[in-house]
């Protein structure tokens, strides 16, 4: 593989992971051994499988822990093994309050950092009116129960489940059209989100912004169609692409809102 050519498929500040996906394919050829990545997020796991897929004698398996996961750990073999979800090292947690009340995501995400686990060990979080469904690293899935016993001011016990009780839901998605002056990022985040131009500014300098999960504070960085922004507090949006230009030259940008 000509790793200088594969570079330049993706963007600069993405070369730390893209060389860390090299690290990963090395170990997995050189030793002949199954590999599995922390859990990514949507954009790693395409960076990652485009470099996977030039590997002819490699196999890939992207597991989640349900069907339409976001973040999904990666297993990675010679072609000559047979994997498949048994290989899987993603476990099941169940966390409720003791008033038996719903928990925010982002309260949840803190609780656990809180502990000293990595991002990179926590999969995707389901809230629910009980509580939340966290799938996590199989090696965190003793460590959590021990150790996780309040999320903010709210006493919790955990508890392991299998993978069919994991509780999901579907995020609505609507798709609509806006139109901007340019792709700028301070641009699409105005529009989409019904911010004033100077607040989708502060916002983005203020690092609430991310573009493909990663933060970014450049509020004239151009989007690209595929992009996903985030922007706390406010939502997310999916850029599908420039459907047209007006009379007047302002870009017509179909998104995608997610509720």
């Amino acid at each position: 593989m000509n790793n200088s050519k594969v570079f330049m498929h993706f963007r600069p500040e993405e070369r730390p992971f893209v060389e860390r996906c090299f690290d990963w394919i090395t170990l997995s050829n050189e030793r002949s051994m199954i590999v599995t990545t922390p859990f990514l997020d949507p954009r790693e796991q395409f960076i990652y499988q485009t470099i996977c897929n030039r590997e002819a004698d490699l196999v890939c398996l992207l597991d989640g822990g349900y069907p339409v996961a976001e973040r999904k750990r990666v297993i990675m073999a010679p072609d000559y093994f047979s994997i498949d979800e048994s290989w899987s090292d993603v476990a099941f947690l169940r966390i409720e309050t003791s008033d038996r009340g719903p928990l925010e995501h982002p309260d949840v995400l803190g609780a656990v950092l809180g502990l000293g686990i990595k991002r990179e060990m926590i999969g995707d979080i389901q809230p629910h009116n009980h509580g939340c469904d966290l799938v996590v690293a199989r090696e965190m899935s003793d460590f959590l129960p021990l150790h996780l016993s309040s999320v903010g001011r709210k006493k919790v016990t955990v508890q392991t489940i299998v993978r069919n009780q994991f509780f999901y839901s579907e995020p609505d998605r609507i798709t609509k059209n806006i139109i901007v002056a340019s792709l700028r990022l301070d641009a699409i985040v105005s529009e989409a989100f019904h911010l004033s131009r100077s607040k989708s500014q502060l916002m983005i300098k203020g690092k609430k912004c991310k573009i493909n999960w990663q933060l970014v504070d450049q509020s004239d960085k151009l989007v690209e169609p595929g992009d996903t922004i985030s922007v706390r507090g406010s939502g997310r949006i999916c850029v599908v692409g420039v459907e047209k230009t007006t009379k007047k030259g302002r870009s017509v940008v179909q998104i995608l809102s997610f509720s």
